[in-house]
C-alpha cells in the first residue's frame, strides 16, 4: 500500500531514469562510432521520448486523515478491536516461555544433583525427552475472559483521557505512555486479584511485565501511528490483486501525461557579493 503523491512521484521519476539511461546508451554509442572509419562520418542516433500518455488502474485503499476525531476514532478502533487478540497473544507467549525457564531450571538442578554421586544409577539415565508446554483450555478461557474485561476498562479509560486532552498537539509518543501506565495497573488489578495463583499467572517477575507491556504498546502503537500521516489517498497498485476487490467504487482508472523537458545548470557569477549561485533552469 502506497499513498497516490508517491506513486504518481515515482512513476515521473522512472521516465527520468528512462531518460538517463537513454543518454548513457548514446554516450556509449557515439565512442563506438568515434572508433569506426566509416561510423565517425555520420550523425549519432538519440532517441528520446517527448511525450508519453501512461493509463494505470488502481484500487482506493483507504482515505487517510489527521483530525483530532479521526485520531481519537482510531486509536479507540484499535483498543476495541485490535487488543484483545495481541493482549491475549502475549500472556499466552508469556505464560509458555515461564514454564519452559521452570523446566530448564529443573533439569539444571536435575543434572546437578546426578552429577554429585557418580555411583548413582541415575547418573547413566538420559534425560527425559522435554515435553511440549501446553496452556490448559480452562486457563486460555480464563486469560481470554480477563483479556477483555481489561480491554473494555482501557476503552473506557482512554476515551475519558482523550476527551480531556488538546489531541492537535498531544504527541502519540505521550498517549503511548499513558496507555503503557493504564495496561500496567490494568494487569495488577486483574492478575493479582483471588482469581489468579501464583501458577495460574503469566509471569511474576516485574522487568518481564515491563517488557510484555511495552511489546504489546508497541504492536499496537502501529495502529496509532498511521493516523499520524499527511492527508492522502492510500492506494493499491498491485495489478496481480485488484481482481480481489469486490467493490468497482474503490477502482481508479489514472492517466498521466508525461512531457520531457530539458534543465541546464546555470551559473551566474556576482563578484561584488563574491557570490555565485547555481540553479536549474528550462531551457
Amino acid at each position: 500500500m502506497v499513498k497516490l503523491s508517491e506513486f504518481v512521484g515515482e512513476m515521473i521519476s522512472e521516465f527520468s531514469k528512462a531518460r538517463q539511461m537513454a543518454d548513457a546508451a548514446t554516450v556509449q554509442l557515439s565512442q563506438s562510432y568515434h572508433a569506426d572509419a566509416f561510423l565517425k562520418e555520420m550523425p549519432v542516433p538519440h532517441y528520446t521520448v517527448q511525450e508519453a500518455d501512461v493509463s494505470f488502474p488502481l484500487a482506493v485503499v483507504e482515505m487517510s486523515s489527521d483530525s483530532p476525531k479521526d485520531r481519537k476514532d482510531n486509536i479507540l478502533s484499535a483498543i476495541k478491536l485490535k487488543l484483545p487478540a495481541i493482549l491475549l497473544q502475549a500472556l499466552k507467549d508469556t505464560y509458555i516461555e515461564r514454564i519452559e525457564a521452570e523446566r530448564e531450571e529443573e533439569e539444571k538442578e536435575r543434572q546437578a544433583k546426578l552429577s554429585q554421586n557418580v555411583n548413582n544409577s541415575e547418573q547413566k539415565a538420559a534425560s527425559p525427552n522435554p515435553k511440549t508446554v501446553k496452556i490448559e483450555d480452562k486457563l486460555i478461557k480464563q486469560y481470554r475472559q480477563s483479556t477483555d474485561a481489561m480491554c473494555i476498562r482501557l476503552h473506557k479509560k482512554m476515551k475519558s483521557y482523550l476527551n480531556s486532552i488538546n489531541l492537535e498537539v498531544t504527541k502519540l509518543l505521550d498517549i503511548k505512555d499513558i496507555f503503557i501506565d493504564m495496561l500496567h495497573k490494568e494487569y495488577i488489578d486483574e492478575f493479582y486479584s483471588n482469581k489468579y495463583t501464583t501458577d495460574s499467572r503469566p509471569l511474576e517477575d516485574e522487568d518481564i511485565l515491563a517488557s510484555l507491556i511495552l511489546s504489546v504498546a508497541n504492536k499496537l502503537f502501529f495502529e496509532f501511528v498511521k493516523t499520524d500521516v499527511e492527508d492522502g489517498i492510500l492506494i493499491d497498485a498491485a495489478t496481480g490483486r485488484l481482481n480481489e476487490y469486490n467493490n468497482k467504487g474503490t477502482m481508479l482508472q489514472v492517466t498521466l501525461k508525461i512531457k520531457e523537458q530539458d534543465l541546464d545548470l546555470v551559473i551566474v557569477e556576482e563578484p561584488e557579493k563574491r557570490n555565485t549561485k547555481r540553479f536549474l533552469s528550462l531551457s
